[in-house]
């Protein structure tokens, strides 16, 4: 272990996990992501199902869904970051790691960026068909009524 910024062994380990690795930076950009997931998961079972949405869709689970999803941003980018080591002085991966790290990144930008956005399109499609769906029912429950009251007025008419 080497001497970085007068920070020497386990120190200059934990200097190597958050601050080069960008773990204070990445941590709340995957956590954001994850709360709007939730929050168009949320809004997508208050408009479909509203019924379920009251009865299951409480404060407390909310607060519990809140602290998984950031104590799976923490750990999930505690677990990569660690890959960073102080070594001769520098922070550096170990000789195993360059793999891990390689696959993590390429797998980021489909957890992070490709996987929201098809949760983000199916679900917001799927209540746009549904509200459209629901609007064209009621607009023929509302035709068949006025039918039925104008045929009705025209009796008394008579």
């Amino acid at each position: 272990m080497g001497d970085i910024h007068g920070l020497k062994g386990v120190l200059a380990d934990v200097y190597c996990i958050f601050l080069p690795g960008k773990m204070l930076y990445w941590t709340p950009v995957l956590v954001s992501t994850l709360h709007l997931i939730w929050i168009n998961i949320e809004r997508y079972i208050s408009i479909m199902h509203p019924i379920f949405h009251h009865i299951y869709i409480t404060r407390k689970m909310i607060i519990k869904v809140m602290v998984v999803i950031w104590a799976f941003g923490i750990v999930t980018n505690f677990l990569f970051e660690t890959t960073f080591r102080s070594v001769n002085g520098r922070c550096d991966m170990g000789p195993g790691d360059a793999l891990y790290y390689q696959w993590y990144n390429n797998n980021s930008y489909y957890f992070g960026i490709f996987l929201p956005l098809i949760i983000f399109i199916g679900l917001n499609t799927h209540i746009y068909f549904n509200l459209k769906k629901q609007v064209f029912i009621m607009s023929k429950i509302v035709q068949n009524h006025d039918k039925v009251d104008r045929s009705e007025r025209g009796r008394n008419l008579d």
